[in-house]
């Protein structure tokens, strides 16, 4: 009855064409509805400060208000509603640049660094845990590697890179990893040890290349990813 209620609630924010919902006079729900959904926009368009740069402030606006009509938020922490965002862009066949996917997700994955928690490793049999800050993702775009003086979004990359964006000192730290080492990481993730996940890749290649995997995690490690 309660998750109807919530469901209900939601839909009625949100949705383009909400059905009416009991319980508020007409002016007090327009009202409401307006300040929520000016908050979810303010809010997950401010996040994306970079996005905003480049392809207009105008144009993510009119996304994020697609986003929230079209498939609403299902998180309830307010610094996650950018990762839900990014993967709804990342979803959608026609952007204002094939680079806006992969932008609003580093954008929003950063957020979702900065904000996860401290505690709680996640992963990994033995000594080799995820730090519950690390994401791992893949791009088709060098997103990682602009920064305030750019102007345009970048060129594609040759092929699709594995990137591992991860907490230290308070500060999101990226770094690119070969694909078996990725494949590792995930494994780990999902809680493997490494010794499995290098057993894993020996089912999907014919050489797996086990001191190259093992000096990029360790670096890994060194640098806080892994623990």
């Amino acid at each position: 009855m309660q998750a109807d209620l919530e469901e209900g609630l939601k839909q009625w924010l949100l949705r383009r064409d909400p059905k009416p919902f009991e319980g508020l006079d007409e002016r007090s729900r327009r009202l409401y509805r307006r300040l929520v959904r000016r908050s979810l926009l303010s809010g997950v368009k401010g996040s994306l400060p970079m996005t905003c740069r480049l392809v207009g402030e105008a144009k993510v606006g009119e996304l994020v208000a697609r986003w929230i009509e079209e498939s609403p938020p299902q998180t309830r922490l307010y610094w996650r509603l950018p990762l839900e965002f990014a993967e709804w862009v990342r979803s959608q066949e026609e952007m204002p640049h094939p680079c806006v996917g992969d932008l609003v997700h580093w954008e929003a994955v950063k957020l979702d660094v900065r904000n996860a928690p401290d505690e709680g490793a996640s992963g990994g049999a033995e000594e080799w845990t995820l730090d519950p800050s690390a994401r791992l993702g893949i791009y088709k775009y060098p997103v990682f590697r602009m920064g305030r003086e750019d102007e345009e979004c970048p060129r594609p990359l040759p092929g699709p890179t594995f990137v591992v964006v991860f907490r230290r000192e308070e500060r999101p730290m990226w770094r690119v990893l070969s694909g078996p080492a990725a494949q590792c990481l995930a494994q780990i993730a999902e809680g493997k040890s490494v010794k499995e996940g290098l057993e894993f890749l020996g089912g999907l290649y014919e050489e797996v290349p086990e001191e190259e995997i093992l000096e990029e995690l360790q670096i890994l490690r060194d640098r806080g990813a892994l623990r």
